[in-house]
């Protein structure tokens, strides 16, 4: 399941999602908010009307949105016995979750081109940590020892010239 996600402010000047109609635009922000870690998540028609559009009467067709995103090249759809899935192609240039957790939404086929995300954690888990993570414990260090002492440190210079010699 999602956690927090982001919808970045150009999304509303991209030319491929205003090439969309608005309920299909609708329909991507809602993908976005439930996709998992990887920008993948189930396709099954009831559940993303259930999910974009709950109370509307008469109920909104979802395919024909489903069909908009994918010639835009803003999703991808595909299927196997388990069910019907998406999987977002440009998840990794926008969503940069920090502890990311296994999928239970298995991987696109291997005809379809991979997602930027699936080969940000497959290069995440051969490294044994993502690029998030790494430049974390880069700046770790620094910001631990502010916590510890309460405050930012201060410059050396001026503790020195006003300090008292002894």
């Amino acid at each position: 399941m999602s956690r927090q996600r982001v919808i970045v402010p150009q999304i509303t000047t991209s030319p491929s999602l205003m090439a969309v109609s608005v309920p299909a635009r609708w329909l991507f922000v809602c993908m976005i908010a439930t996709a998992d870690d990887y920008g993948r998540g189930r396709a099954g028609l009831l559940a993303l009307t259930a999910l974009a559009f709950p109370n509307d009467e008469p109920p909104v067709d979802v395919l024909p949105l489903l069909q908009q995103l994918e010639r835009q090249d803003l999703i991808r759809t595909y299927g196997d016995a388990a069910g019907n899935f998406y999987s977002i192609p440009r998840w990794g240039r926008y969503q940069n979750p920090r502890h990311v957790r296994p999928s239970s939404i298995p991987k696109p086929p291997a005809n379809q081109r991979q997602s930027a995300a699936d080969s940000v954690a497959k290069g995440a888990q051969s490294a044994g940590a993502s690029t998030a993570d790494r430049r974390w414990t880069a700046v770790k260090p620094a910001a631990k020892r502010r916590r510890i002492a309460g405050k930012a440190p201060l410059n050396c210079r001026r503790i020195l010239s006003t300090h008292p010699r002894s």
